[in-house]
């Protein structure tokens, strides 16, 4: 039994079976769909290079190094912040002290 083509207006009998997409095509319909697939593959293919290229161009121990200057800049802020607020707690605690020592002496 032969299987028409999958083109709603196309009146010749299915050649082939496209593997990517499971539709049965003539033998004109399935050059345009592979004429299709390939220039959507082509532009794919640029990019993946590009992107290969990039990478290796991308110096590993440059961005940790990077990242760790910056890790190393919120560690310092974070232990300033927290000096900070430490000492205020100690004035504090020395000031409520003084107070309660001198109202306990009137």
């Amino acid at each position: 039994m032969s299987l028409s083509c999958a083109i709603e207006t196309c009146k010749c009998k299915s050649r082939a079976l496209c593997h990517c997409c499971n539709t049965n095509l003539c033998a004109v319909h399935l050059k345009v769909h592979v004429d299709l697939i390939n220039s959507q593959i082509h532009p794919l293919a640029d990019e993946i290079n590009t992107l290969d290229n990039q990478l290796s161009l991308l110096n590993v121990d440059e961005v940790i190094g990077k990242c760790r200057q910056k890790l190393d800049k919120w560690r310092h802020e974070c232990h300033a912040t927290v000096d900070r607020f430490y000492e205020e707690k100690c004035q504090e605690l020395q000031q409520r002290c003084v107070e309660k020592v001198g109202e306990k002496q009137k």
